[in-house]
């Protein structure tokens, strides 16, 4: 495993590399590892091992700090392919994109509650949830792959309405008053909402294939993560389009990755 930090003029790679950090089912290694989401408090990066059914936890220089699971309960029950991560107001909220449910958990790894729990009067029915995020008053919206379309959830979860997307949603930020929905379709695109669920305008991104993940910075560029398959090579070249806040074109980091598995931007940017 490798984590690549990138400075905000986007010119100077430094990568953090972890031996111990390898492909498998260890504290130490990941399976098909999706999502990442960072906590700016401890510095600890907590990343979707989806092929283990987990959460790994991980300080910034990737020596391992601890897991979660989930466990035999009702509602807690073992994870199965977590997908997207978010950390918002010291909480941890995780997509199971197999599970179809949304979990929320304090950021030692304590679980509180779930879309399916007992008593939260929340009637969401989630098909292959991908990315979530998390407003600062705990709205959660999650990129449901199934239905083509947004779960916007509030907080506690008492209630749920449905944002209907022109393709499939991908990957889901909030920026300022906007919620970018990164769009797999052909000519892709990051739809803009406000958070009332209407529609604004699409940013049509170019030179972009399969797109992964999204982030913003504080320059207010989109950052996408995409994977530009080669067949005849039998490999994947994965790389970074960063485009202005009107979809043009500014960089693109490439021959760096493969198989990118998550982006995030801390707040140093």
């Amino acid at each position: 495993m490798m984590l690549s930090q990138i400075p905000r003029d986007y010119t100077f790679i430094k990568e953090t590399k972890k031996s111990g950090v390898t492909w498998g089912t260890g504290n130490n290694q990941l399976q098909a590892p999706k999502t990442l989401a960072l906590d700016d408090q401890t510095g600890y990066i907590y990343i979707a091992d989806s092929g283990n059914n987990r959460i790994q936890i991980f300080d910034r220089d990737l020596n391992h700090c601890f897991k979660l699971s989930g466990c035999k309960s009702s509602y807690n029950r073992e994870m199965k392919y977590p997908w997207g991560v978010c950390i918002r107001n010291s909480l941890l909220f995780v997509t199971e994109k197999l599970g179809n449910i949304l979990k929320i958990f304090e950021l030692d790894g304590t679980f509180i509650t779930c879309n399916v729990t007992t008593g939260t009067g929340c009637t969401v029915n989630f098909n292959s949830p991908l990315g979530v995020a998390v407003d600062e008053d705990n709205t959660t919206y999650v990129c449901d792959k199934g239905t083509n379309g947004m779960m916007v959830l509030t907080a506690g979860m008492p209630s749920v309405t449905r944002m209907q997307t022109e393709s499939t949603p991908m990957d889901v930020k909030l920026h300022k008053e906007y919620v970018l929905v990164l769009l797999e379709a052909e000519g892709i695109k990051v739809a803009f909402y406000s958070k009332y669920g209407d529609f604004v305008r699409n940013v049509k991104v170019d030179a972009v294939h399969t797109p992964c993940f999204l982030a913003t910075d504080h320059f207010d560029n989109l950052l996408i993560a995409c994977q530009d398959s080669r067949e005849k090579q039998k490999i994947n070249i994965g790389s970074i389009v960063i485009h202005s806040w009107r979809g043009q074109r500014i960089h693109k980091i490439h021959s760096l990755f493969k198989n990118i598995r998550g982006l995030a931007v801390d707040r140093d940017g």
